[in-house]
């Protein structure tokens, strides 16, 4: 057992650990690194409030959820925080550069800028510099547009659309939901088919419908996002659905752009950088 006593460590004054990316790994990083009052730290990120993108499929039908959905990072970490897009990198000088032009200078650098998906499951791609007030906006607008349709699909049979489905089935019993899949699962290939057949009864007794081994084929014609009445939905296998309102999950992007080209080697084939056991 040990005797009690706390080990102090001295600020380490010529370190400057830069975190590139304010999700939920990013922050935590950041939030304990200056509790411990180690050194110099940075977060960058283009927002100005950390988006709960967990939360997300919850915001878009209650809006005190939603109302709760960004956390600024100047209140979680003060001057640590700086707001810009890092365009590009030299890991042989240890700097950054902002699309600003201004530069970082780092000892430690830390990547987690995470993934793009879809809105509104997270703010990246068009909407990734989009500030809190223009984001909350943004998710009431779609708040509003969600609840007057009354034919919901949702492309994709990702985690994200059989949560988004349980919510709007929740807040909305009476509307039409669709969730449609070009496989035979939902969500994932692992775990058990009990697991499958779970889900697929939680799902019909909600009164979720799921259109296995489907796809869209006239997508490109079909506004994502926004109410417009009537659309109809064309599957390879021949079938129409017709809907009011239509969400698209089909899969997820790296945020790499920034290191892809000078980290080329240190890369998997799939673009995410590689690790080791720690």
């Amino acid at each position: 057992m040990g005797n009690g006593q706390s080990c102090t460590v001295e600020y380490q004054a010529n370190m400057h650990v830069v975190i590139v990316g304010g999700g939920y790994a990013g922050c935590y990083l950041a939030v304990n690194l200056l509790k411990s009052n180690f050194c110099k730290v940075t977060l960058i990120d283009p927002r100005d409030a950390m988006y709960h993108n967990l939360g997300a499929v919850r915001a878009v039908v209650d809006e005190d959820f939603m109302n709760n959905m960004f956390l600024p990072f100047s209140e979680m970490l003060g001057n640590s925080f700086l707001r810009g897009t890092v365009v590009g990198m030299d890991s042989n000088q240890n700097t950054l550069t902002l699309k600003s032009g201004y530069q970082v200078n780092y000892t430690h650098l830390v990547i987690a800028t995470g993934q793009q998906s879809p809105f509104p499951y997270k703010l990246s791609g068009e909407f990734a510099e989009l500030s809190a007030d223009k984001a909350l906006n943004l998710l009431n607008d779609y708040r509003h547009e969600l609840a007057n349709s009354e034919r919901i699909a949702l492309i994709g049979g990702t985690y994200n659309s059989v949560e988004l489905a349980g919510e709007i089935k929740s807040a909305y019993p009476d509307k039409e939901v669709i969730v449609i899949t070009e496989e035979d699962h939902l969500v994932t290939k692992r775990g058990r088919p009990v697991m499958q057949k779970n889900l697929n009864d939680l799902l019909t007794q909600k009164g979720i419908s799921v259109a296995y081994g489907e796809s869209v084929c006239n997508l490109d014609e079909i506004t994502t996002n926004k109410r417009n009445d009537g659309q109809v939905l064309r599957t390879k296998l021949g079938s129409t659905i017709v809907a009011d309102f239509v969400v698209t999950s089909l899969g997820e992007k790296l945020n790499n752009e920034f290191y892809e080209k000078v980290l080329a080697s240190s890369l998997t084939p799939d673009g995410a950088l590689e690790v080791n056991e720690h």
